[in-house]
């Protein structure tokens, strides 16, 4: 007969501890708003310059994208893929690039 706490897996997790930071809550919330509205901006030069190209240069960016994609998770399959984030950042720009294939229709 097995016995379930001993086979029953340990976790992983670190114990949480506080920190203390030098600077108050209210910069913290600051700087996340800061860096939201960057990357609105960058998304939105994104689209931008996405709304000036006609369908048959989408279509190509779009092949290239995906492409990017596809080389994205086999390398973090490999784990040769440093900066992860970066899958995140191509699937949303093949969402973008297909909603302005959409709305050219």
């Amino acid at each position: 007969c097995l016995r379930w706490p001993e086979f029953r897996r340990k976790s992983r997790r670190k114990p949480f501890v506080w920190q203390a930071t030098s600077y108050p809550a209210s910069a913290r919330s600051l700087h996340v708003s800061l860096q939201k509205a960057v990357i609105t901006v960058k998304s939105k030069n994104y689209v931008d310059s996405l709304n000036g190209k006609s369908a048959s240069e989408l279509k190509e960016e779009l092949t290239a994208a995906k492409k990017e994609l596809f080389n994205l998770r086999f390398q973090n399959a490999t784990n040769q893929l440093d900066n992860t984030s970066r899958i995140k950042e191509v699937r949303r720009n093949i969402a973008r690039i297909q909603t302005v294939l959409q709305s050219a229709e």
